[in-house]
């Protein structure tokens, strides 16, 4: 439990660091647009997200549709539907959504996962590129190593060195050129045109039993689902969050206890009303609100160490709302990447979940107890 307290401190002081007095710009909106220069970090959430100015500092931005049209001196981390980057990067960019197109020169590296990543012709990316998805391509150039992860990679642009992909469908066009190795994992051949240049072997390596993305690349783009979701949560309802985080801070053995109760004995209920017969139907209205409600535990539980984050910072009290958003998107990001961590990750994940899971079971036993007083 040491080593838990311990990975849940690191949280706090990460989020505290990026919640200093130095974070001024901030947005948040059904429509966010940044028509005026920004002369440091910027973060922003909402329904539609442009960025028309450029930014002195890094860009952290979550919304439905995100569109960068202007320069960006530092990172871009952004999580949506749709991204859309036509504006420079000065340094690196972590982007997931189910669209994610890159039509702008990327100064050092790009991890990206989305149903489909483009990489538009012309593009120059200074460092290495991580990708994951269904539909993967590649049309401008990278200056390091490629790894990629889909359905279907395609390929070109020009890779600096080795290329690494698994895929079930692999295509090296005509004016694709791979300075490395092309090493390649899939149950069929890659299409390589005669036209493309691969200036170091075709390696091919035995296909993994269940081919996985990058772990940073599915991290993310997990962390995008979760962001855009709590977002939209805490929009819909900020009153119930914020009762949730009273309740887990006002009495942390009792949420934690009680969501363990309800995470272990919720299956065995199940199990018990379809041996039952009788019961069949509330089983399955049973099983479906487990599915809905582990993961809004989770989104709960991160809330909760976000606002331990702000309380630390003395900013809770009073704060607006794009600070609880800004705080709940970092938590989420940061515990997603604790969940790399072998073993000591998933217990990080499930001491959130049952937090979360507990509080809000408490707060519904307490509505529901005040409107039958």
């Amino acid at each position: 439990m040491s080593r838990s307290i311990a990975a849940g401190t690191l949280v706090f002081l990460i989020i505290g660091m990026l919640l200093t007095d130095s974070v001024l710009a901030q947005r948040l909106g059904e429509s966010v647009i940044i028509r005026d220069p920004v002369a440091q970090d910027l973060y922003a959430a909402g329904g539609l997200v442009e960025v028309w100015a450029p930014v002195a500092g890094d860009l952290t931005v979550a919304g439905r549709e995100v569109i960068v049209e202007e320069a960006i001196q530092g990172d871009v981390n952004a999580a949506g539907e749709r991204i859309l980057l036509r504006g420079p990067v000065q340094d690196d960019i972590r982007v997931a959504g189910r669209r994610v197109r890159i039509a702008a020169d990327i100064g050092d590296h790009m991890v990206a996962a989305g149903e489909t990543v483009t990489i538009d012709p012309g593009v120059e990316l200074g460092g290495f590129a991580w990708l994951a998805g269904s539909t993967l391509r590649l049309e401008g150039n990278v200056g390091q190593e490629l790894k990629a992860v889909g359905q279907r990679v395609i390929i070109s642009g020009t890779v600096g060195e080795d290329a690494e992909i698994t895929a079930e469908a692999i295509e090296i066009r005509p004016g694709a050129r791979i300075q490395g190795d092309l090493i390649w994992r899939s149950e069929t051949p890659p299409e390589i045109s005669g036209e493309a240049q691969i200036g170091g072997r075709v390696v091919e390596l035995p296909m993994l039993v269940r081919p996985e993305a990058p772990a940073a690349a599915f991290q993310l783009f997990l962390a995008a689902s979760l962001i855009a979701a709590g977002v939209v949560l805490y929009l819909l309802a900020p009153g119930l969050f914020g009762r949730a985080v009273d309740v887990a801070k006002g009495n942390p053995a009792s949420s934690f206890g009680l969501g363990f109760l309800g995470l272990v004995l919720t299956p065995v209920a199940i199990v018990f009303l379809f041996i039952t017969t009788v019961g069949s139907l509330l089983a399955l209205i049973l099983v479906a609100l487990y599915l809905a409600a582990v993961p809004v535990a989770w989104i709960v539980g991160s809330f909760f160490v976000g606002e331990l984050g702000l309380l630390g910072l003395g900013k809770r009290e009073g704060a607006p709302k794009v600070l609880h958003v800004v705080a709940l998107v970092l938590a989420i990001l940061v515990l997603c990447l604790l969940q790399l961590i072998p073993v000591l990750g998933f217990l990080i994940g499930l001491a959130v979940t049952l937090f979360g899971l507990g509080a809000l079971l408490t707060v519904l036993y307490r509505g529901e107890q005040a409107q039958s007083a």
